[in-house]
């Protein structure tokens, strides 16, 4: 082959790898996208028959037009249009919310005190008949001992779940920082939904006879509590992190990602505020169900034993079911599970 030929040739393959990416990739994407953006995001009654119309007309525009560039076009401007339309869309503070997550919490951080309002701290009846009570509550950063990872599973497969983080005080109540959805009246969380900007994102910072024993004892979640590997002073900082994060969303709203901005996915962002910490957000993060094994494998937690025989002597939930929601109740659940990870730990290798 001569010079020309080769070029040619060359230009005959990158014209095939184009269309190759064009048609196989990035119309297939688009045509996806926009119709999962039209089915959750666009008004009603609209929205149901547009998810349906729109990738018809999209294929027919491609396969039918004689002019491809020109379908092309047509086809990308409509995109673009949904695009620019889902651009659009911004939180907001100002919903019909439900009861659980109406009421923002309001930090004030002074020197070495924090002082919470509207901390939450429910009685439950069911998961859905609750007394609403909501606390002011001051603690002294000084008085911090350490940290807890819990996780709550939705389902028996342990494939997804709630994560959220404790903070224990000296002579105090735990501090509970749970990053959840802010569901309307009448909506439903579905995690393809809250990958297209269908739901606020709340900082829900409360009692633990609150946001255990709803998932304990009125959730039937299967719960685990894991002392964190995190002296006072890291500790001190995450707390720091998580209510500077929840000072931010009540002036500016922030909407919630089944992905990047997830209960867990966001302990990670104010984890990574920690001095010397670097946290990437891997496969067994985003799929929260396998947070606390991903935890382990980094030395967050204890890992003097296997995980399957810690993961044992962090499971609260019969007990939390058991116990009296008194002053005691937070004491009671990490004792059990010190003395189950002691009694481990002395046994004969």
């Amino acid at each position: 082959m001569n010079k020309e030929e080769v070029t040619e040739y060359l230009k005959l393959v990158g014209v095939r790898l184009f269309l190759f990416f064009v048609f196989c990739i990035a119309v297939p994407v688009l045509l996806i996208w926009c119709t999962l953006v039209i089915k959750y995001t666009f008004p009603n009654p609209l929205k149901d028959i547009l998810a349906i119309l729109f990738p018809i007309a999209g294929i027919l525009t491609l396969l039918t037009m004689k002019d491809l560039t020109k379908s092309l076009k047509i086809f990308s401007s409509a995109c673009l249009l949904i695009m620019i339309y889902y651009l659009s869309i911004s939180p907001s503070l100002n919903r019909n919310w439900t009861e659980d997550v109406a009421i923002l919490p309001e930090i004030i951080i002074d020197k070495k005190q924090i002082h919470i309002k509207n901390f939450r701290n429910f009685s439950y009846k069911s998961k859905n008949d609750f007394s609403k009570t909501y606390e002011d509550r001051s603690y002294n950063l000084e008085d911090i001992e350490g940290t807890d990872f819990i996780i709550s599973y939705w389902d028996s497969h342990r494939s997804i779940g709630h994560t959220f983080v404790s903070f224990r005080f000296k002579n105090q109540a735990p501090l509970s920082i749970s990053v959840e959805v802010r569901k309307e009246k009448g909506e439903k969380y579905h995690p393809v939904k809250g990958l297209f900007k269908q739901y606020e994102l709340i900082y829900v910072i409360g009692d633990e006879r609150d946001l255990i024993s709803l998932r304990t004892n009125h959730r039937a979640e299967e719960t685990f509590l894991y002392p964190l590997n995190l002296d006072q002073s890291q500790s001190k900082i995450f707390l720091l992190s998580l209510l500077k994060g929840a000072q931010k969303v009540r002036k500016t709203p922030s909407f919630y990602h089944s992905l990047h901005q997830n209960c867990t996915t966001t302990l990670v962002n104010h984890i990574n505020d920690v001095p010397n910490f670097k946290v990437e957000v891997t496969l067994d993060l985003v799929l929260n169900g396998l947070s606390d094994y991903a935890v382990y494998k980094m030395e967050g937690v204890p890992n003097d034993l296997e995980f399957a025989v810690l993961k044992r002597c962090c499971y609260i939930s019969k007990l939390a079911r058991a116990l009296p929601l008194d002053k005691s109740y937070s004491i009671k659940l990490r004792k059990a599970v010190k003395q189950k990870i002691d009694f481990e730990l002395n046994q004969p290798q």
